[in-house]
């Protein structure tokens, strides 16, 4: 990985993952904590509520039911207040096998020059919305996309150098991300049993909208860039009623990190048997806690970076489908 930062998102080596790693055994009975996604973002695996509110404020968003936790958590610690915080994408290297009862879920691997060999959540995508109402639910299948912000996944493969390989890896039962790097699975949506919802509110204007160019699978976007102008954020948290109107728009999920691996050889097999590894249910993406995805800035209606780049923003109430 020639490349630790593009487009102020930071990839942090967070050590080699080169034999099978297992979760301890308590995280097969560990319950992931419920969600709500907007059910026309339900198909990325974006959380819109949660219930825990206290959650959101952690700083220890990774538990030891994902490999490198401590070190991730550590990172996650140092940028506490920085509006970057939720800028790193981790990732292990040399990296060759995915953790136990892990599956591979997207190989990106880079050939001499410009050209790849793409699978999974690094190919172009094709994904399915759905979007419901009091008496159906519509299914809405989107290829050829070109999303506004560039996805991470995107980001990951312009970073890796020739030769390079990179592995996404989610738990056995979980679904990658469209456009991200993370991994989430659907639940009842009367798991979800409160009335309210929570979310983080950045107090000042951090981000700005910026024109972007990049290239897409072959195609030209001309998006746009959350470029930061501030030096600092300071977040609340805020609660709202779920409307009894409102309940049938959302649907339950639960989210986990994905594992990111990169090598220079051929392994990318996945690890077999243990038990199912999942997070606290902070973290959504490879190395980035929910309380991004549920992140709002005041004023400006922006969400925090690294949901516009590694899920869903909230654009003043409009849901931008963006990275997976």
């Amino acid at each position: 990985m020639p490349t630790s930062t593009l487009s102020q998102v930071t990839f942090v080596n967070v050590g080699p993952l080169t034999t099978t790693w297992t979760a301890p055994s308590a995280c097969a009975t560990i319950t992931p904590p419920p969600y709500l996604a907007q059910s026309y973002q339900a198909a990325a695996g974006i959380p819109y509520w949660t219930e825990d509110c206290a959650a959101l404020l952690t700083d220890d968003p990774f538990n030891e039911c994902v490999p490198s936790a401590t070190k991730m958590n550590e990172d996650w610690a140092s940028r506490k207040d920085n509006p970057l915080i939720g800028n790193a994408v981790y990732y292990h290297s040399p990296g060759t096998v995915c953790p136990s009862n892990w599956t591979t879920v997207g190989v990106a691997a880079r050939g001499d020059g410009t050209s790849y060999s793409l699978s999974g959540i690094y190919a172009d995508p094709t994904f399915t919305l759905i979007q419901t109402d009091s008496t159906t639910t519509h299914f809405v299948t989107q290829s050829g996309v070109e999303p506004d912000i560039q996805p991470a996944a995107n980001m990951f493969m312009s970073a890796i150098e020739p030769h390079e390989t990179a592995v996404a890896c989610c738990p056995s039962g979980y679904t990658a991300r469209a456009l991200g790097l993370g991994c989430f699975s659907y639940i009842p949506r009367e798991w979800y049993t409160a009335t309210t919802g929570c979310q983080l509110i950045v107090d000042n204007d951090v981000y700005t909208l910026i024109d972007n160019t990049y290239t897409y699978h072959g195609r030209t976007v001309t998006g746009r860039f959350p470029s930061i102008i501030a030096s600092t954020a300071t977040r609340h948290i805020e609660t709202e009623t779920i409307e009894p109107d409102e309940s049938s728009s959302f649907i339950g999920i639960v989210v986990t990190p994905g594992v990111t691996l990169v090598n220079k050889a051929q392994d990318t097999g996945s690890g077999t048997g243990g038990g199912a590894s999942t997070a606290k249910g902070q973290a959504d993406s490879t190395g980035t806690p929910n309380a991004a995805a549920l992140t709002k800035t005041r004023g400006s209606g922006l969400s925090g970076l690294v949901v516009m780049v590694l899920g869903v923003s909230t654009l003043a109430g409009a849901a931008l489908m963006l990275p997976l």
